[in-house]
């Protein structure tokens, strides 16, 4: 039986994600150098090595996720602060800072249901 590398990551969280995955759907896979990683993280990731009958269906489950590479993201939290800021406008009021889904300005309440992104 031939298995094929299906994805490899250092993160923790995706490993076990990744694995709830798998057995969730009962693909027949091992994690290549999970051991190895708890003992010296960072040195060499873990791969996925799923059975080749079975590698489509493993795909498909992981397609959508964002799988990080690296043991921690620091760019994930960057472009959430950056998805933040494109969240917010200004009232037209009092020029404070207000939230996309806010109806009232935290600041003068004035009514800002209505303001529209420029």
């Amino acid at each position: 039986m031939d298995f094929k590398n299906l994805i490899e990551t250092f993160n923790g969280g995706d490993i076990a994600f990744i694995k709830s995955l798998l057995d969730s759907e009962n693909i027949h896979y091992f994690a290549q150098g999970e051991n190895f990683n708890l003992l010296r993280p960072m040195v060499e990731p873990v791969r996925f090595m799923v059975r080749e009958d079975q590698f489509e269906k493993a795909l498909e489950l992981i397609e959508d996720i964002d799988i990080n590479f690296a043991a921690m993201s620091f760019n994930k939290a960057d472009e959430d602060e950056e998805k933040d800021k494109e969240e917010e406008w200004e009232c037209t009021e009092c020029g404070a800072v207000v939230a996309e889904n806010a109806t009232v300005c935290p600041q003068c309440g004035a009514d800002v249901s209505e303001i529209e992104e420029d």
